[in-house]
């Protein structure tokens, strides 16, 4: 039967002093370090210990001694302090399960364990046999929150590492991970190395618009599995479908569809996957491969360095919607949302001020500022602003310039940036604020650094 936390505290021994050397940390207690030991050992020093240690005879007979199940920082800063004993109470009772138990709802209690630290104990007690529901009732937490903490186990070393010493990955972030991991995991695994660097918040954006590509992708493929039409992979779809009728004129991505036993290829699209329909039979129906008109040349690029360049379009706008996605929680909760005024923020503004300025500005900047809908537009900005205090005004100001620095990063700017200059200090202030460039703006930032000299090596 296993001893419980309460059955534990009543199995009370007389107390007796023992030698530190006699006394070694239990091999699964939660803690990974013991933190600063320094002001507990000039205590100790001063007063002595105050309360008693709880062991248990060490079954490593080659050790011999006892285990420590209670008192593992007042054990190492006793032995700091130069202490030759410490008092002790021997609990012979209690089992390897009743010590985890004991230990995990000890720290819990007191020094609140890092996620990591807790899901680590908890599947020490599920290695000994017991259910996410008995660690649960006999730790006080909730099932779910056992569950959850047993989850970043799936999490390598190195994430847990990161997680457990606050190095930039939250809990937050790892739950993400996990979740991620369980359907996709070669996308997880992408994630589980960037948690906790920088650039997570982009990593992330992605991998949550894969995911949701890649069950729209799945949802056509099924309809169209359903209504029993063919699919074609995408290298014999291109050449299925770029194709001229008889008298040369083009047909169409959906021309085929009039095409006796006609197929379809999935596209990756801007608005999303679509099923466009190719002939599987182009010299039956009469059609002819796509050539130049008219005596042109046909194009230099062969069909594989068109594919290539495709995937290399498509990849690059993903990007930049994800980043644009996190540039917008970045501005909305990194700066407009803060009480103060970002540094800076004048000279900022002034800078986007010298762009043209942008149809619909005003609106965005509502948008940006959460006012609603009913937001005015036109001359009634100036005396809703003036009503509404000059920090406010100010505030009013800046998402204005974010909303004219924002229009001149459109999904495909890495290409075709008709303002670069603006671009370039629009990134790199909100990098000063604290931004994290993705790659995709980070690379368009070292090839256009020039554009915007006044900012120097920002």
């Amino acid at each position: 039967m296993t001893t419980s936390y309460v059955d534990a505290l009543a199995e009370q021994r007389t107390v007796t002093f023992a030698p530190i050397s006699d006394l070694h940390p239990h091999p699964h207690n939660p803690r990974r370090d013991l933190g600063d030991l320094t002001e507990l050992a000039d205590s100790i020093r001063a007063h002595g210990i105050r309360q008693d240690l709880l062991v248990v005879p060490n079954p490593d007979v080659e050790q011999g001694g006892w285990r420590i199940v209670i008192g593992h920082r007042r054990h190492a800063a006793a032995a700091l302090a130069g202490a030759d004993t410490v008092p002790v109470r021997v609990d012979a009772t209690l089992d390897e399960i009743g010590q985890r138990e004991l230990m995990l709802v000890e720290n819990l209690q007191r020094t609140d364990l890092s996620p990591v630290e807790e899901a680590d104990a908890y599947q020490g007690l599920l290695d000994l046999g017991l259910s996410a529901t008995a660690i649960a009732r006999q730790t006080g937490r909730a099932v779910a929150t056992v569950r959850s903490r047993l989850k970043i186990r799936t999490l390598s070393e190195d994430a847990r590492s990161k997680l457990h010493e606050g190095k930039g990955a939250t809990l937050e972030d790892a739950a993400a991970v996990v979740r991620i991991a369980a359907k996709h995991p070669d996308l997880g695994a992408k994630l589980d190395k960037a948690l906790g660097s920088a650039r997570f918040g982009h990593d992330l954006e992605v991998a949550q618009r894969e995911v949701k590509s890649r069950a729209d992708r799945a949802r056509l493929l099924k309809e169209l599995e359903a209504a029993g039409v063919p699919v074609v992979d995408d290298e014999t779809g291109t050449q299925l479908r770029d194709l001229r009728d008889a008298e040369g004129g083009w047909i169409g991505d959906d021309g085929h569809a009039s095409c006796p036993g006609h197929a379809v290829q999935l596209w990756d699209t801007w608005s999303g996957w679509r099923a466009l329909a190719v002939c599987l039979d182009p010299e039956g129906n009469g059609h002819a491969r796509h050539r130049a008109v008219g005596g042109g040349s046909p194009s230099a690029q062969s069909d594989g360095e068109k594919a290539e360049e495709r995937r290399r379009v498509l990849a690059n706008n993903k990007a930049s919607r994800a980043a644009a996605a996190v540039r917008e929680e970045f501005v909305v909760r990194g700066l407009l949302d803060r009480k103060g005024l970002p540094d800076g923020w004048a000279a900022y503004a002034v800078a986007m001020s010298l762009s043209r300025e942008v149809y619909g500005e005003h609106v965005r900047a509502g948008e940006l500022l959460r006012l609603g809908d009913n937001w005015p537009g036109g001359d009634a900005i100036t005396a809703a602003t003036m009503a509404a205090g000059s920090q406010f005004a100010q505030k009013y100001l800046i998402a204005t310039a974010i909303a004219r620095g924002e229009d001149k990063l459109p999904v495909d700017f890495w290409r075709n940036c008709f303002d670069k200059p603006t671009a370039v200090r629009h990134l790199l202030w909100l990098r000063r604020w604290g931004y994290t460039l993705s790659d995709l703006e980070q690379a368009f930032v070292d090839e256009h650094r020039t554009a915007a000299p006044e900012l120097g090596e920002q």
